[in-house]
């Protein structure tokens, strides 16, 4: 539910905010603040990214976890895929770069024939 009192379905825009805190620390809760903020800005729905830290995991499973999020918010229920816009800090902002370039440089299906 947005601070508007909307559900989600009814909500096109998706903000994706990926922490920072060196890899190692930090916690979408600490956010919650800035999530609002955010809601009331955009009136979009803004999902803040959990991913596994240092040193329970590596940069691979941090990348993972970041591009599961960003793919669930692409198909969130209601959610157009062409409105979601990735924001980050820091080391959030390092991991949704790397993300991004592995979607850019991974082929589309329809060209890899």
């Amino acid at each position: 539910v947005t601070a508007q009192g909307h559900c989600c379905e009814d909500i096109a825009k998706t903000v994706l905010f990926v922490h920072g805190g060196s890899w190692a620390q930090g916690a979408p809760w600490q956010y919650s603040l800035l999530a609002q903020k955010l809601i009331q800005r955009t009136e979009a729905v803004v999902v803040i990214a959990q991913y596994r830290l240092f040193p329970d995991g590596c940069v691979d499973d941090m990348v993972d976890d970041v591009a599961d999020a960003l793919h669930w918010c692409r198909h969130r229920p209601g959610g157009d895929p062409s409105q979601v816009v990735l924001a980050a800090q820091s080391a959030g902002a390092h991991l949704c770069a790397l993300v991004l370039s592995r979607v850019h440089c991974t082929p589309l299906a329809s060209e890899a024939k």
